[in-house]
């Protein structure tokens, strides 16, 4: 798997384990201000605080890195890949 891009390794964790992959997509934990403040994570703010997920951060390097956002294609609540587009 030498020099694969973002993209086509999150696919392969999709044809792997979709429900896995979606869970984690899903997931999000409390994080302080100095996280929530980088310029390039992507946080979700709540009541409770700023939110921020691992694809907050993969896609936070991915856009940093290659210009392109990196997008999930959710259906029904599941992850069925992985795609990029220019912002």
């Amino acid at each position: 798997m030498k020099n694969i891009s973002l993209v086509a390794f999150m696919n392969d964790l999709v044809a792997a384990d979709r429900i896995a992959i979606s869970q984690l997509v899903d997931y999000r934990v409390l994080c302080t201000s100095a996280l929530a403040d980088h310029p390039t994570v992507q946080v979700r703010d709540t009541a409770q605080g700023p939110l921020v997920g691992m694809l907050g951060i993969l896609c936070g390097w991915h856009e940093a890195t290659t210009g392109l956002r990196l997008m999930a294609v959710i259906e029904d609540g599941i992850v069925t890949g992985f795609t990029e587009e220019a912002p």
